[in-house]
Formats: C-alpha cells, structure tokens, sequence
C-alpha cells in the first residue's frame, strides 16, 4: 500500500485534481456569490450544479489511477471498460450524483459528513472493479470483508479531521489572495478527497486482490 501511495501515476493524478478542483470550486464560489439574491439559482448552484461538478472531478481521478488503486496494471483501456455500448459512463455518473445528493439528507451519514466521500468513491471503485471483471468473465465480491471496512472507515475519518485542519489553517490566506468568503469550505473540499486516497486505496485493493485470485 505505501509503495502505491507514491506511485508517480498517482501523484501526477492527486496533483491535477488539486488544481482543478480548487479551479472550479473557486470559479463556482465566485459564481454563487453573484447570484445570491436570486434564490433559485443559487440553490440549484449549490445543491446540484457543485455537487455535479465534485463527481465529475472524483470520478477523472479515480479513472487515471485505477490500475493504481486495483493494483492492475494489466487492466483494458478505460475506453474499452467504459464504451461498451451499456452505456456505462453515464450510469456511474448518475449514480454518484444520486448518491451526492441524498447521502447528507440520511441522518445516520448526514452527521458525519466525513463518510460521503469514501462512499462515493468506493461505490465507484465497485462499479469499474465489476465492468472490468465481467468483461474477464470473473466474478468479485464488491462487499469489504469487516478489516477492508474498519480500515475504510479509520482512513477516512483520519482524512477528514486532516482536511478539515488544513483548511482553518489556510482559509484566513485564501480568503484574503482569491476574494472569496467561504475559503475554508472551498480548501475542505478541495483537499478532502487527496487525504481519502489511502481508504480509497486500501478498498481498491481488496478488490484487485480477488483480479489475481480468480485469473
């Protein structure tokens, strides 16, 4: 696991969605800003069109370093995996949009908040893990066995707190060089994801575990 934490596919991948998620989030905290006042479109912005645009982003990082995460390097295109006339792109982007948008309503995970992320990227990982198995005629055990899951859990509380610090640490520097009001909720959510890699790793491999078992 620490050998895949450092892979430079992974490091490359953590580092372009930085930039792009602190981009986006930014240019949409700009955005939500202006039109405040009109309160239809501010809530649309803020409760599907950030929601959205966090998917897509998880979702481009989770494609460029899936062999990473599965430890299979040997794994067909993402082409291949995705194009295969089911239409499978847009079943995994409207399932973690679903998901994005009803796991903060369910009282049990909507208090730790912490959750959703690993949620969505592991229901995502289960998505690709089982295409890219069923095009190898293999069959996966999506659930993690309880050691997977506590880890999961651990990793991504631990990931959340560190987040959550960085982001009161950074948010006062923020907010004064980029002009926005909400800096510390836009540094959270851009850093969150990067401190989930390792319960995003530590599922993925699990998975990638049965790939070598079963072939």
């Amino acid at each position: 696991m620490i050998e895949a934490l450092f892979s430079p596919r992974l490091i490359l991948a953590a580092s372009l969605y930085l930039a792009l998620s602190l981009a986006a989030l930014v240019l949409l905290e700009k955005l939500g800003e202006r039109v405040a006042e009109v309160r239809v479109t501010h809530f649309l912005l803020a409760h599907m069109g950030v929601p959205l645009v966090r998917v897509l982003l998880m979702l481009l990082f989770i494609l460029l370093t899936l062999p990473v995460l599965l430890d299979q390097p040997q794994l067909p295109g993402l082409g291949h995996l995705l194009d295969n006339g089911h239409e499978r792109f847009q079943t995994l982007v409207n399932w973690l949009f679903v998901v994005s948008l009803i796991l903060p309503l369910l009282p049990a995970i909507g208090r730790f908040t912490a959750l959703i992320l690993p949620i969505q990227g592991t229901l995502a990982l289960a998505f690709l893990a089982h295409w890219a198995a069923a095009d190898n005629a293999l069959k996966l055990n999506l659930w993690p066995d309880l050691p997977t899951l506590g880890g999961i859990v651990l990793f991504a509380v631990l990931g959340h707190r560190v987040s959550a610090l960085l982001a009161h640490r950074l948010g006062l520097d923020v907010r004064h060089q980029l002009h926005i009001a909400d800096a510390d909720e836009v540094i959270g959510q851009t850093t969150l994801l990067v401190f989930q890699i390792p319960s995003l790793l530590l599922y993925g491999l699990y998975l990638g575990r049965q790939f070598t078992a079963l072939q």
